[in-house]
């Protein structure tokens, strides 16, 4: 049983990072719940170490995996997807590699790749709530099989209810036009997270759109204020208050 052990995954653009500094690098920053703090660079120097002790194949995955997640943290792509090419060839059955690569081409706008390594998590594990979110979100942002990716955002929410799920069944829902929906999902998400710019400038759109312009310019406004760069992230999906 191997529950000491601990993956980091990944789905933009959801990863968040912390400032927390670690004195020492050793294993433990690279495969226990250590990795969910360290540093990118650090975790990286942590498992870079770990590789060397020769570990049996399930762990050197982990050490691969979790050191590709810290590359991707750090924008280092190519290092992140040789890492995760490698874990999968040690662990070919690897549902978190799958995960992590996926979530590493959804960071770069390569939905097709992305949903193929989606797809390969859940034939591994068909309980595995992120990826069917993952995948819901490649597919929304693609704008591409709107149908299929309703169908992973409600499993998504069976598996696993959450500020995530609401937030990307809203977006998902503004895609597909139903902006009421949208909204009630976003307000969903928003009670339990005031801060989310991604459900605040999601729903100022849903909201201009329904002829409601003082709430939804007051969203977008609150929106840009957490985080400049979310107007781009709109736009380059084809969405523009």
């Amino acid at each position: 049983m191997r529950t000491f052990w601990f993956y980091l995954v990944l789905c933009a653009p959801f990863f968040a990072t912390t400032t927390i500094v670690h004195a020492r690098i050793d294993y433990r920053h690279c495969v226990t719940t250590l990795a969910l703090t360290a540093p990118p660079q650090v975790l990286i120097d942590s498992c870079t170490s770990y590789l060397k002790s020769n570990p049996d194949a399930y762990m050197r995955a982990t050490a691969l995996s979790n050191r590709g997640a810290a590359h991707v943290r750090l924008g280092q792509h190519d290092l992140a997807l040789a890492d995760f090419d490698a874990a999968l060839q040690v662990d070919y059955d690897n549902v978190q590699a799958y995960q992590n690569r996926g979530g590493a081409y959804l960071s770069l706008d390569q939905y097709e790749n992305a949903i193929k390594d989606f797809d390969q998590a859940i034939k591994l594990n068909s309980r595995w709530a992120l990826a069917y979110k993952c995948r819901c979100d490649a597919r929304a942002q693609w704008g591409h099989e709107l149908d299929k990716a309703l169908e992973d955002c409600d499993k998504y929410m069976r598996l696993n209810p959450g500020v995530a799920a609401y937030a990307t069944r809203g977006f998902l829902y503004l895609r597909l036009g139903r902006d009421s929906d949208a909204i009630a999902d976003f307000d969903t998400a928003l009670e339990k997270n005031p801060k989310l710019s991604w459900s605040l400038y999601g729903r100022g759109i849903a909201k201009l759109r329904r002829g409601n312009a003082a709430e939804g310019n007051a969203d977008i406004t609150a929106a840009n204020a957490i985080n400049a760069k979310i107007a781009k992230t709109f736009a380059d999906m084809g969405l523009i208050p």
